[in-house]
């Protein structure tokens, strides 16, 4: 039986699910592309690893190989990522952008680039909410970049559609993806 193998990486991490008893999935998308990790008893009352993975965190994680999924064991959050979490628009517009990169970024596929633009965007979408932006010609400004942006490194060119209407670039998206993204009602209502 082969030894485990355990690496350290930096990670962004974009969704959780809970999965069997006690564990959950995460998706984090890493400079090695992104990718599904379970953290064993994360669920558990006295776990860990509990408040260290929130979805739209930076955190630098350590990873286990598994046989069948690699396994966080161990995570080190940076600090000031739960600004995201606390007004309507920035709560908002963190899940949908992560939810985006989620369906749009294939599995596996290394790509520092998609990384760094993520964190570049989540960190834009803090500072944004730190300075207790309102208006929402910034808030649909950042949200066309950063959807945009994504939307090129998945190589998708929409066609008679231009980065500069939301209201057509989500139907053009619902289209394209297998589910429409469930922040789409929201989107419309908030630009």
């Amino acid at each position: 039986m082969p030894l485990s193998v355990s690496y350290l990486t930096d990670g962004f991490i974009l969704s959780r699910h809970d999965w069997k008893n006690w564990d959950r999935m995460y998706s984090i998308i890493t400079p090695e592309g992104r990718k599904e990790f379970r953290a064993i008893g994360s669920r558990r009352p006295h776990s860990k690893l509990a408040g260290r993975l929130e979805p739209w965190q930076s955190t630098r994680i350590m990873v286990i190989r598994g046989r069948n999924s690699d396994i966080l064991a161990d995570s080190r959050p940076e600090l000031g990522w739960h600004i995201l979490r606390k007004n309507f628009p920035t709560f908002f517009f963190a899940a949908a952008y992560a939810e985006l990169v989620d369906k749009l970024i294939p599995l596996e596929e290394p790509s520092e680039e998609v990384f760094l633009a993520v964190r570049r965007q989540f960190g834009l979408l803090r500072d944004l909410a730190h300075g207790g932006v309102t208006s929402r010609k910034v808030w649909r400004s950042w949200w066309l970049s950063a959807s945009g942006e994504i939307i090129s490194f998945a190589g998708i060119y929409p066609e008679n559609t231009t980065y500069d209407d939301p209201e057509a670039l989500q139907w053009w998206l619902t289209g394209i993806l297998d589910t429409p993204l469930a922040s789409f009602p929201l989107l419309r209502t908030l630009l």
